[in-house]
């Protein structure tokens, strides 16, 4: 029953976001909250193709909720978790790389891209951008747990640690 509720609730987000989208085609933010919807149900290329259309109007003259450097942040984060769940690493860690650039005082796409770093054995990329992560992590921030977990993986993988 709860499985039933949940599936009618993201069928009506759907239909909201696209009505979004329908009028004002070009706000990045429509998309993006669409794809969100898209990734949480596996539904992982239509979600790209969404994160696509997003990055395609970023900078044009619409609505924007988020910052210009939020809203970017998080499409190429999104696009780059919808392609780790297919298995496209490489694109996967070009796009977390342009969430940085977005905002290199970020910690979260750091921590992220220290979890592609280890799936790709770059055990000491993996290290620098956990490294990176924490240093610019505040203590509250829930992630910081993973870039600790990432850097330890890639040190035990590179013999420094048993």
């Amino acid at each position: 029953m709860c499985r039933l509720h949940y599936e009618d609730k993201k069928i009506e987000a759907l239909t909201i976001c696209s009505k979004i989208i329908g009028i004002i085609p070009t706000s990045p933010l429509g998309y993006l909250q669409r794809a969100l919807i898209l990734s949480e149900g596996n539904d992982n290329l239509s979600a790209i193709k969404d994160l696509n259309k997003a990055i395609s109007y970023i900078g044009s003259k619409s609505l924007h909720i988020l910052s210009h450097t939020d809203e970017i942040k998080y499409i190429y984060m999104l696009r780059s978790s919808c392609n780790l769940k297919l298995g496209k690493h490489q694109e996967a860690l070009l796009d977390m790389s342009k969430a940085i650039e977005a905002n290199i005082y970020d910690a979260d796409p750091y921590i992220w891209r220290s979890g592609i770093y280890l799936i790709l054995r770059d055990y000491q990329s993996c290290i620098e951008d956990a490294t990176k992560a924490i240093t610019l992590s505040s203590s509250g921030n829930k992630d910081l747990y993973s870039a600790f977990e990432h850097r330890g993986y890639a040190y035990m993988a590179l013999g420094y640690i048993d």
